[in-house]
């Protein structure tokens, strides 16, 4: 289970004892847990269709929110895929949840319905 389960399952029901013994997580977290994996991610470039369009690399999730990759960006569906919730995992742990709202926002927006990227066949 992600954290955000095991904390709403706490929230709700006051179902989880504190750990007892010596643990220590590289971030804070809940005394009733120790995260013991790390949730991982990608950000999958097209170089050469970076290249063709003369975009910048993206180095983070953040970089995406860039109004320069417009139409140029795929992202998984919040509602319907559980790799969004790795998403906003990510931007919330690296920006908290004010600034990664904004930055989730603006990656969507990016994303948008359309594409300027030709799909070949088509």
């Amino acid at each position: 289970m992600s954290s955000f389960y095991i904390d709403s399952a706490q929230e709700q029901n006051r179902m989880f004892a504190d750990l007892t013994f010596d643990y220590a997580p590289l971030s804070e977290c809940p005394s009733y847990y120790a995260p013991i994996t790390a949730q991982e991610g990608a950000i999958i470039v097209n170089t050469k269709v970076m290249e063709e369009y003369g975009l910048p690399t993206p180095a983070s999730l953040k970089d995406l929110a860039d109004p320069v990759y417009k139409d140029m960006i795929s992202v998984t569906d919040i509602s319907s895929s559980s790799t969004a919730w790795l998403l906003i995992q990510a931007l919330v742990s690296e920006y908290g949840e004010e600034e990664a709202q904004e930055i989730l926002t603006k990656i969507y927006e990016n994303a948008g319905p359309t594409s300027r990227i030709p799909v070949p066949g088509h």
